[in-house]
């Protein structure tokens, strides 16, 4: 039996997640992949849901500031990951990044990377 919307389980979690939290969202590959990101974007974000594409958010918890930081997946391709993670790098600041690009660990020389 298939259903109307393959999604609506979906749509509750996100909708009750939105309603009780702040909540906050980037791309993986699993949406590139699928070459559906920008209509998941899009249904994230109409639940009030702040989507991350090489930007930030700033929020204060137990008085100290955190800021979060969200890029899309490499998936979206090298020059415009590289442009999301300067974006949202502090200047002079080390970017160590953990080698998700292959089961082979290979990380394409970005394991660390100063910008």
């Amino acid at each position: 039996m298939e259903h109307a919307n393959p999604h609506s389980g979906t749509d509750i979690l996100l909708k009750a997640l939105a309603d009780s939290y702040s909540c906050y969202y980037t791309a993986g590959n699993h949406e590139y992949y699928a070459q559906e990101t920008a209509q998941i974007k899009k249904r994230i974000a109409s639940y009030g849901i702040c989507v991350l594409a090489g930007e930030q958010q700033s929020l204060a918890v137990n008085g100290q500031q955190l800021i979060i930081s969200g890029i899309d997946d490499y998936s979206v391709g090298s020059e415009k990951w590289l442009d999301q993670l300067t974006a949202v790098s502090q200047p002079n600041a080390a970017v160590f990044l953990r080698s998700a690009f292959s089961s082979s660990g290979t990380d394409q020389g970005l394991s660390k990377r100063r910008v």
